[in-house]
């Protein structure tokens, strides 16, 4: 019962911590108590082939669904550090814009390849503040 919760919690695509599935899953299996050391348990004994574990994000994500091109992951993370630098008032620096990527898309871009993508498509986008440390603005 738990691991079709889990599933279901999942199946949307969704990259959660076992703290979030459990509050979910708590709402759905109706009100009983679940712990994320429950999830964990739960994940790592049944659903290991299922579900995959992010060790950089602490996420967990279903196994077929994180399977995208490597070109259509660098055009969302294009406009991703777009939206994310038009959407600041002030010049970013390229850790501030992959925390600010990690907090509202929920996925990590390393700032070594943001510095990359700013540098090779977005050149002519984006200004660059050089100071103490590098900036980038909108234009």
């Amino acid at each position: 019962m738990l691991s079709d919760i889990i599933l279901q919690i999942l199946n949307g695509g969704a990259r959660l911590r076992s703290r979030e599935i459990a509050q979910k899953a708590s709402l759905l299996s109706g009100g009983d108590y679940i712990s994320k050391e429950d999830i964990k348990k739960e994940i790592f004994s049944k659903l290991k082939e299922k579900v995959t574990y992010d060790n950089t994000t602490y996420q967990y994500y279903l196994s077929g669904i994180k399977s995208q091109s490597k070109q259509s992951l660098k055009i969302e993370s294009k406009e991703m550090i777009l939206k994310v630098i038009g959407n600041s008032n002030k010049p970013l620096t390229a850790i501030d814009i992959s925390n600010e990527i990690r907090k509202i898309y929920k996925c990590t871009v390393q700032y070594e390849n943001i510095e990359i993508i700013i540098l090779t498509e977005l050149k002519y986008d984006i200004g660059i503040i050089k100071d103490r440390v590098i900036k980038y603005y909108l234009y």
